[in-house]
């Protein structure tokens, strides 16, 4: 014969359950913050990257390089947030590549990345 679970057991167990689901949507809605303030950072880079290929090379050598720190900038936020929510482990990989990778072939999969967290699109 099994044993019912006293209604106290059922009561916390319940609790666990329900507080465990907010805790994932908690994590989940501050990384969705984190990436949009990381995504700003990309799309002032991308903007100063694109405007620096129609400078003149003092100028376009700034640029980038403010470009650069953008990305930079952009790193920490999308890390705490890809610990958080999987989803933005792909865009975390991305920004990584910025110290070894120009910017240039980075510009599209930085694009589709950040849409989801700027409005753009679906998924992570």
């Amino acid at each position: 014969m099994r044993r019912r679970p006293r209604p106290s057991a059922l009561a916390a167990g319940t609790v666990m359950a329900v507080l465990g689901l907010l805790g994932a949507s908690c994590a989940s809605s501050n990384a969705a913050g984190l990436v949009r303030q990381a995504c700003q950072h990309v799309e002032r880079s991308l903007r100063l990257y694109e405007q620096s290929l129609h400078e003149a090379p003092a100028q376009q050598a700034a640029d980038q390089a403010r470009a650069e720190a953008e990305l930079q900038a952009a790193e920490a936020p999308v890390a705490t947030a890809a610990g958080e929510d999987g989803r933005w482990q792909g865009l975390m990989t991305s920004l990584s590549q910025s110290i070894r990778v120009p910017e240039s072939d980075l510009v599209g999969v930085l694009r589709v990345q950040c849409a989801p967290a700027l409005g753009g699109g679906s998924g992570g």
